[in-house]
């Protein structure tokens, strides 16, 4: 069963790394875990003896001790961090700390791996991250108690969005306001893309659709320029059920392709 992009009140861990900087369990292939639990078997990526650089991707699993551990956590590694450009998290990880991409100054890229486990996003997470490319592959959810912002709203680097196959829905206000946005693409299990989702995306060129069925989407969804602006490609299958459906018949150019 595919999951949901959404806004809710979730948990959000407000829990401390109990170790100093430096100070872990273990290392492995250059990065560095902190055991969470032998009996589950799951431990948290953290901060070690070298600073992470470049492009780092974070496995599902790792061994240590004759044993294979989970990572299921993200801890204060990549804090007061301008070394690391791009990032992609595993389908395990499910609790990031608050603080995780503070001065994260030249983080550009971002990847959620595909996945049915939801991720607990706080709202400021990416504050200080110039997002240019993310891709999101699950569940994601963020506290909204402090406004209906998301964790990527006016993220104005932000150029190119692809939303994976495990999420079926694109909330209000999501993207609002990312106004260097000019790429999106949408896999097939989208279902509902909901209010000012992309509003003031003022930039935006090209969106692919690949659900044949054409997602629910509010008249507000999208920047009145956008169906003006936008091309729209969509299953070669479904371009009349989109030119018929509420809201992507506004669209002025549409067309269907084998996608």
């Amino acid at each position: 069963m595919k999951s949901v992009i959404k806004a809710v009140l979730p948990w959000l861990s407000e829990k401390k790394d109990t170790k100093f900087d430096g100070v872990y369990d273990f290392e492995s292939d250059g990065l560095y875990f902190d055991v969470l639990s032998v009996d589950d078997l799951t431990c948290r990526l953290t901060k070690g003896v070298n600073r992470y650089s470049g492009e780092v991707v974070i496995p599902d699993e790792v061994d240590y001790d004759g044993k294979t551990f989970k990572v299921t956590e993200l801890g204060n590694a990549f804090y007061d961090n301008e070394k690391i450009v791009g990032l992609t998290l595993p389908s395990s990880i499910i609790d990031m700390r608050k603080m995780a991409f503070i001065m994260c100054y030249n983080l550009s890229k971002l990847v959620i791996a595909d996945g049915k486990d939801t991720i607990f996003i706080s709202r400021d997470m990416f504050n200080h991250c110039p997002l240019v490319s993310l891709y999101i592959g699950r569940n994601i959810e963020w506290e909204v108690n402090c406004g209906n912002d998301s964790p990527f709203y006016r993220k104005r680097n932000l150029k190119t969005l692809h939303i994976g196959g495990y999420a079926t829905g694109i909330p209000d206000n999501c993207f609002s306001r990312c106004t260097s946005l000019s790429s999106v693409e949408i896999d097939d299990g989208v279902l509902t893309i909901g209010s000012n989702a992309f509003a003031g995306c003022t930039s935006l060129k090209k969106i692919v659709v690949k659900a044949p069925a054409p997602p629910s989407i509010k008249p507000d969804t999208f920047a009145n320029e956008n169906y003006t602006d936008v091309k729209l490609t969509v299953p070669k299958a479904s371009l009349q059920a989109y030119k018929n459906a509420e809201g992507w018949k506004n669209f002025r150019n549409i067309g269907g392709e084998t996608i």
